[in-house]
């Protein structure tokens, strides 16, 4: 995934086998979409793949948390609360604080306040939204992929009916269903800014 401090990431061979893997199980998808068995699932993955051409750093990050949303199916007046808790499905729970900082972004940008993090230019918040884009990206990229390459997952996943199914059964069942965990910080282990000025950043 390029961005700002690695413009031109690897593509290796197990990239390219697992691009060619998620290719031939989206064509498998097709009839189940058909169907409108999947409709919600296509419709959070089609969210994803359009932010990813968004210019905009804070819209971005809006939708890639919106794809979260997507598979999570939070609760009217508990969004924020859920975001944070269900998303443990795919992170585990060690990442609340920076679950509900990612929901906070979503939030102000849904209601019009990315001044709040815009104005005046502050290099460390900057900065901050690089790292925070990288880590939402990452997971929404990978829970969508997981779904798409573990033809069991559909029947949860697909559409509102059944991700209410899902979201009831005890967390014990959803993280047998589900498997291992997505590691959130992976993409920023070797995050460095000391080449990034700040015109990379927005500053004009």
């Amino acid at each position: 995934m390029p961005q700002v401090f690695r413009p031109y990431p690897p593509v290796e061979a197990n990239d390219i086998l697992l691009a060619a893997q998620l290719g031939q199980n989206l064509d498998a998808m097709q009839p189940v979409t058909a169907s409108g068995e999947m409709w919600r699932f296509i419709r959070t993955l089609q969210i994803y793949v359009e932010a990813r051409a968004v210019e905009d750093i804070l819209d971005r990050i809006h939708q890639y948390c919106r794809s979260i949303e997507g598979l999570i199916l939070p609760a009217v007046g508990n969004t924020k609360k859920h975001f944070k808790s269900r998303s443990e499905l795919f992170i585990g729970p060690a990442h609340h604080d920076l679950m509900g900082a990612l929901f906070d972004i979503r939030s102000h940008v849904e209601h019009l306040h990315e001044n709040r993090y815009l104005e005046p230019f502050d290099r460390d918040v900057r900065l901050d939204l690089v790292k925070k884009e990288l880590i939402v990206e990452y997971i929404a990229r990978n829970a969508l992929a997981r779904i798409i390459n573990q033809k069991t997952l559909w029947t949860h996943f697909g559409n509102t009916t059944t991700l209410e199914l899902f979201w009831a059964l005890s967390s014990d069942e959803r993280r047998r269903i589900w498997g291992d965990i997505i590691d959130p910080m992976v993409p920023v282990a070797d995050f460095d800014p000391k080449y990034l000025h700040d015109g990379m950043l927005g500053k004009t």
